[in-house]
């Protein structure tokens, strides 16, 4: 298996490819488009749990590695990595608990999945540097008043 895709956006070459199998899989009821809530430019589907566990039946070991390692590539691009900056609230940052509340529920899910499938990522440090980001924002920073 090949590497994990680019987490780039999508070029205009193949958007239009990607909006007819959307459009296909929604008419379907494979698929169904969430709203895009307080973020207008989002746009974000949803697949049903039966067809989640049809797909997942039908992956090989080695595809389900393939298919976790993207994800967690993907999750990885989208959490905000506060972990570098220094001071009291290193790997705390209140500015990014917006984008971290919404990527969050998607980690949770990838460890359940994990765990549930028995899915081993082909290089575990992403994953677990994910999970370590995703602990840093979700505990409360530590209260600096001492002595």
């Amino acid at each position: 298996m090949s590497q994990p895709p680019n987490t780039s956006v999508c070029t205009s070459k193949n958007r239009s490819s990607f909006g007819e199998a959307i459009s296909g899989l929604v008419r379907s009821s494979l698929i169904n488009r969430l709203s895009a809530g307080k973020s207008p430019g989002q746009k974000a589907f949803s697949l049903h749990r039966l067809v989640q566990s049809a797909v997942f039946a039908r992956l090989s070991e080695k595809e389900a590695t393939f298919y976790h390692d993207s994800a967690v590539a993907l999750l990885s691009a989208a959490f905000p990595n506060t972990w570098n900056l220094s001071g009291p609230y290193q790997g705390h940052s209140w500015n990014a608990w917006e984008t971290c509340s919404k990527v969050l529920p998607h980690v949770s899910w990838l460890i359940d999945l994990s765990k549930k499938q028995k899915i081993r990522p082909a290089d575990p440090y992403p994953f677990a540097e994910l999970i370590f980001r995703t602990g840093t924002q979700v505990t409360p920073a530590p209260s600096l008043d001492c002595c």
